[in-house]
This record gives structure tokens, C-alpha cells and sequence, in this order.
């Protein structure tokens, strides 16, 4: 069913088209009119030049002139409109006295009008539509018309149209009804205003609907079920008066476009969750709020929120919020508002959700693990770590190419020989209360190449030089001790032949000469190095 007005002008329109002819091609223009053959409109006061023109059977003035009297030249005018739709001002009393003496049978008054009266002896008038008059202030006197057989007037709370019964012409009653607006709150139970109907007993609204926001709870009173923007009443009922005689006047009640409710309620999330729930969190990990279920799922248009820290506000406010150590067992209170659609925004107001939520937050270290040092065989590298908090505990692990290596679990390793060739690197791993524990893995170093071996005290011949007898090599003392040497005597600078152990027997061919011995070191992992002994 349409809302009222619409049922409203619809019949007046229906009664309109029957009592007035189709409308036909225009064909002159005399001052602010446009004469047609069937239908005159006028826009202006300039209505004098309709006289010439007495054929007229239908007029609409848009603006009422002061002056009417031209319409007495008009002997065929049966239907009059008069104002135009949406005015306020009212019709002057002096234009409806004009009207009083002419044959008109259809009015319709597009404004208020303050009195009625003088149109009770209109000689003619079977049809009056003046829907937007308070039949209270100006209507009583129609129930004197002896020729009014349809009417169209309006009223507010305690109008009473019983004496229009008493009217020996009426046969059809539109009362248009018109009252405050009641503001409620969904669950309230609210009353409408009421007026008395043809037969005087008030007038049951609770045969109306409210487009199932609201429910009757009695008569005339209602209780709101459901938020409405504009929840119209709509009734359509006949009754017949109580009267003498076979006759009935038939009345239509309609609610006017200000005669509505509005129920009001709060919108909100009935359900809040935050993810992630562990009871447990890092420090940077983000909560993520969101509501999981409405009141008014309907009229949900988004929603925003506000963490706050133990009651006091954190200045987040979005439906992400980053945890830090400052939030560690603390109370987390987020609020939610739902924000509504723009036409629920005038009957809904939004209220926040508080959904709290309790973790204990770990920090978490920030160190970067290196090793330093020279790569090769027998030098010493070490494990950095930088800047770690004071209480920090660290363990080791050195791997060779991937794989623990078996003991080495010390900040410092010195590469051995079978390291020779292979990458190393090391893990640390780090803990501290209200930390989350960390490991780290270096990056490996280059190839660990040979170790050098470097001579400490040089080799030293022992012994007698004297034909016959036997010098020894002393090998000296190196960084590393060597797995074995190697001897090579010298006279005067030339390689002895087989001369190549560590003892050598003087000859004659020895007497006058430079004996020295070059010894050479070898060791697994470690490159070769050969010395020369002292000179004898």
C-alpha cells in the first residue's frame, strides 16, 4: 500500500477526472492564462481577460487574485482549483466570499483556508477538497451544505466530526489526520492521539500498521519493535453513522505525512573479537579488532575504533593496534563503534562495544651475528654478536659447512686442519626473562685456507768440526709444532749431496768451509716453511 497522500491525492485526482472533462489543446493566451477549450490555468493575478470567454468550464489559479468577480462571467465554470500545491499562506476570506453565489460544483483548495462557512451555501458545490484545512478552526459549518456530497478536510488530536453526520447531503468523509511526531526508543510502548469519528466515540488506530515496527498494545497505543526512519500509519475503514433513515456516509481516515513515528535505539556490535588471541604475544605483533555481529545488521555501514591501556587512551585509533612491552599484563579496552547507513544515521545512534583483552608481551632481541677473525688453519676466530640487553644469556655452536662441529661450543674457535677448505660459520643463541629466546646463524666465511707456521727460535748445529766426527740439527721452535722435518746440509752455499738427515759426518772437504743445514716443517693443514740454521 502506498503511503497516505499518495491514497489521498490519488481518489482526489479520480474524483477530479470525473468531474472534469479531458484536457484538450490549448489555443489562446489572455493575460496570465492559458485558455483551453475544455481547461483554463492562470500563474499570475492578471485574470481579467477571462470574461471574454464565458464557454469556460474548468479553471485552475495557480495564484489566488484579490479579485474573483470576473469568475460571475463565467456561467459553464463547474470546476475550480484554486492555489498551488505545497502553499501555506491561506486562502483570503474574501476570495472564498466571491465563491459564495457561483454554481460551482467541484472546488478543490490547494491551501489552508481560515474559514469555510461561506462555502456552506454555495448553491452547487457536491465535491470539496480542502485537505490541508483544520476542520476544528474552520470546517463545522459544511454540515450545513444542503447540496455537499464529498469531502476532503483535515484535523489534528481532539477534532471531533460527529456533527457531520447531521449533514442530510454526505455521502463520502476523507479526514486527513495530522499530529506530532513521537520519538521512541525500540521497546517502548508510546500512544497516538486520537480524534472522534461521525458516530463521536474515539477512533481505534489500533487497527493500523506501522509497516511492522510496531505492534498494538491497546487501544491506540503501540510498542516499537524495530528502528523506522518514517514508520507511516495506514488505515483505510468505512463506517456507518449513527443515524435515523437508510442512509450512510461512508469515511476514509487517513494519516498525513507529519503524522508518523520514528522509533529510536542504539546500534552497536553484540560481539567484538581480536585476533590473535594467545595469551601470548611478541612485541610488533598487530591485534586486529573487528565486530562479528550487529543489533541492526541492516543498517551497518562500517566501523571504527579506540584501544585504550588500563583505561587511558593510547591515541590508536584504527581496528589495528601494535603491541609493545609497555602493553605486557596489561588491560587492552577496545572500543567499537558501528557507524550507520545515512538513512538509519537520524534513528540509530551509534554506541561502543568494549571488548578487553590481557597478553603478556616478550621482547625480542635485535643482535646480528658475525664471525671475525683471520680463515685459515691454527688463527683464532670469534663470534659477535653487538649490543645485547645486561642479563642476556648466549651459547655457541660452530658448524663446519652446515654441521656441528663435536666440542665447539665457545665464542672463540681456532680452525684445525681438517677445517682446511671448508666454510664455517656459528650460532648463537640468546635468552632473557620477558624475551623471546633467539637463535642466529652467521654467515659462513670464506674457505679456511693453510695456516702459516712462523719460526720462534731458529734451528742450531751441534757438534764437532773436525774430520770424522758428527754435527747435529737442532730443528728450533715453531708456532705450531710441526708433524715432521726435513734436512738439507749446505757447503758454502751448495746442497751437500745426501746430505738430507740431521746429523752429518765432518770430511776433510769440509775443513775452511761454511756448513749450515736447511731445515723445512711440515704440518697437516699448515703450508711448508723451511729456515736455515745459524752458520758455523
Amino acid at each position: 500500500m502506498k503511503r497516505l497522500l499518495t491514497a489521498v491525492a490519488s481518489a482526489t485526482m479520480l474524483l477530479t477526472m470525473l468531474a472534469s472533462p479531458a484536457r484538450a489543446e490549448w489555443v489562446i493566451a489572455v493575460g496570465d492564462c492559458i485558455v483551453g477549450e475544455k481547461e483554463t490555468v492562470c500563474t499570475g493575478p492578471n485574470i481579467s481577460g477571462l470574461a471574454k470567454y464565458p464557454e469556460i468550464t474548468s479553471l485552475d489559479l495557480r495564484v489566488v487574485p484579490s479579485d474573483l468577480h470576473v469568475l460571475q462571467d463565467l456561467p459553464a465554470l463547474g470546476g475550480l482549483k484554486l492555489g498551488n500545491d505545497g502553499d501555506t499562506v491561506p486562502v483570503p476570506s474574501d476570495a472564498l466570499k466571491q465563491l459564495a453565489s457561483l454554481g460551482i460544483e467541484d472546488l478543490k483548495l490547494r491551501a489552508p483556508a481560515q474559514d469555510l462557512s461561506v462555502l456552506a451555501s454555495m448553491p452547487k458545490l457536491r465535491f470539496l477538497d480542502a485537505s490541508g484545512t483544520d476542520y476544528s478552526r474552520a470546517g463545522q459549518s459544511l454540515k450545513d451544505s444542503a447540496t455537499l456530497e464529498t469531502l476532503h478536510i483535515g484535523g489534528g488530536p481532539n477534532t471531533d466530526l460527529s456533527d457531520l453526520a447531521q449533514s442530510q447531503s454526505l455521502k463520502s468523509v476523507a479526514f486527513i489526520f495530522r499530529f506530532k511526531e513521537p520519538v521512541v526508543k525500540v521497546g517502548e510502548t508510546f500512544t497516538v492521539p486520537t480524534f472522534k469519528g461521525l458516530d463521536g466515540k474515539s477512533f481505534k488506530f489500533s487497527q493500523s500498521e506501522y509497516d511492522e515496527a510496531a505492534r498494538p498494545a491497546g487501544m491506540n497505543t503501540f510498542t516499537a519493535i524495530h528502528p523506522a526512519r518514517s514508520s507511516y500509519m495506514e488505515w483505510d475503514y468505512y463506517e456507518t453513522p449513527v443515524q435515523a433513515g437508510d442512509r450512510s456516509i461512508g469515511m476514509s481516515v487517513y494519516v498525513a505525512e507529519g503524522a508518523r513515528f520514528t522509533a529510536t535505539d542504539v546500534l552497536k556490535a553484540t560481539k567484538v573479537k581480536v585476533s590473535p588471541e594467545d595469551e601470548t604475544a611478541t612485541k610488533g605483533t598487530y591485534l586486529l579488532a573487528r565486530p562479528e555481529s550487529y543489533n541492526y545488521p541492516e543498517y551497518k555501514k562500517g566501523y571504527s575504533c579506540e584501544w585504550f591501556r588500563d583505561g587511558k587512551a593510547t591515541g590508536v585509533k584504527s581496528c589495528t593496534y601494535k603491541l609493545t612491552t609497555a602493553d605486557s599484563n596489561k588491560n587492552l579496552d577496545v572500543l567499537v563503534t558501528v557507524t550507520a547507513t545515512q538513512i538509519a544515521s537520524s534513528f540509530l545512534t551509534p554506541v561502543a562495544t568494549k571488548h578487553r583483552v590481557k597478553y603478556t608481551v616478550l621482547d625480542l632481541f635485535n643482535h646480528k651475528v658475525k664471525v671475525t677473525g683471520t680463515t685459515k688453519v691454527g688463527s683464532k676466530l670469534k663470534a659477535e654478536t653487538g649490543k645485547t640487553p645486561s642479563g642476556t644469556k648466549k651459547s655457541y655452536r660452530w658448524m663446519r659447512d652446515g654441521k656441528s662441529i663435536k666440542g665447539a661450543t665457545h665464542s672463540t674457535y681456532t680452525p684445525t686442519a681438517t677445517d682446511l677448505n671448508r666454510r664455517l660459520s656459528v650460532k648463537v643463541s640468546a635468552s632473557k626473562s620477558g624475551f623471546v629466546s633467539l637463535s642466529k646463524t652467521s654467515s659462513k666465511t670464506a674457505k679456511i685456507g693453510k695456516g702459516s707456521l712462523k719460526i720462534k727460535k731458529y734451528p742450531a748445529i751441534s757438534g764437532s768440526h773436525k774430520t770424522g766426527k758428527t754435527l747435529n740439527a737442532k730443528s728450533g721452535t715453531w708456532s705450531a709444532k710441526p708433524d715432521k722435518y726435513r734436512y738439507q746440509w749446505y757447503r758454502n752455499g751448495a746442497a751437500i749431496s745426501k746430505a738430507s738427515k740431521s746429523s752429518y759426518r765432518f770430511s776433510a772437504r769440509d775443513h775452511g768451509k761454511v756448513i749450515y743445514v736447511k731445515v723445512t716443517a711440515h704440518k697437516k693443514g699448515y703450508a711448508s716453511k723451511s729456515v736455515n740454521s745459524r752458520v758455523r
